[in-house]
C-alpha cells in the first residue's frame, strides 16, 4: 500500500499589510505577517477591520478569515471533489 504525499500551498500575494508593503515577488519577508490556514471559526469582517486589506482573494477557497496584528489565519472551507 503506498501513500499519497499531498502538497500544501500558501497563497501569500493575495494579502497585503495596508501601511509598509513587505512582499517581495509576491512572497513574505521576515516583516511580513504570517499566514496559515485554519479550521477555527471566524467572519471576514474582523479581517477589513484591521491592519490587513485583501487585494483579491477566491472567496469559494477562503471564506472565512481570522487577523491578528502579525499573524493572518484562513480558513479554508472543506472541498470534496469526485473524479469518475
Amino acid at each position: 500500500m503506498v501513500k499519497e504525499k499531498s502538497m500544501f500551498k500558501k497563497e501569500y500575494c493575495y494579502i497585503v499589510h495596508k501601511s509598509v508593503d513587505h512582499y517581495v515577488d509576491n512572497r513574505p519577508t521576515e516583516r511580513a505577517p504570517k499566514v496559515e490556514y485554519t479550521d477555527d471559526l471566524e467572519t471576514a469582517r474582523k479581517f477589513f477591520d484591521e491592519d490587513f486589506e485583501v487585494l483579491q482573494i477566491d472567496w469559494s477557497k477562503h471564506d472565512k478569515i481570522i487577523c491578528e496584528t502579525t499573524h493572518i489565519r484562513i480558513q479554508r472551507s472543506e472541498r470534496v471533489e469526485v473524479n469518475e
